[in-house]
């Protein structure tokens, strides 16, 4: 039986640049990095941003280098894709297919959108209804 995880192996797409042009590193990762910069998001003095496409990432099959000590941000990030498939609002085939487009064409919008939309689907709705009613998220 496939698992959701199974995906990223054949993705990539979050390590590669296609879904953003930086991400965060902590101070106990830097070591692992050669072009680290100032974070534009954090004020904090132990993240710093990293440039994507990631140094770490082995294109031809999606692994990485450093799997085992991942900075906080990639251990925790989850895609668009990934969450619509755990929702139940994606089928794996789907969601496959996504990957391969995004592949073919990482300049398809449309496609691109599915990967950055990070909205988690709960009992309660989603992240965004819950904004709306005015909860902090």
């Amino acid at each position: 039986m496939e698992r959701v995880e199974d995906l990223c192996l054949d993705c990539g797409h979050c390590c590669n640049g296609n879904i953003f042009p930086t991400f965060r590193v902590e101070k106990s990762k830097w070591k692992y990095f050669k072009n680290l910069s100032e974070s534009k998001y954090s004020a904090n003095d132990d993240i710093k941003d990293a440039k994507q496409s990631c140094e770490h990432l082995i294109g031809c099959n999606n692994l990485c280098k450093i799997y085992g000590d991942l900075p906080k941000t990639c251990s925790t990030y989850k895609c668009g894709v990934i969450y619509a498939v755990e929702d139940n609002r994606l089928t794996m085939a789907k969601a496959r297919g996504l990957i391969k487009d995004l592949h073919d064409d990482p300049t398809n919008k449309k496609v691109l959108s599915q990967f950055k939309s990070r909205t988690k689907r709960s009992a309660t709705g989603s992240v965004r209804e819950l904004r709306r009613k005015g909860f902090r998220i």
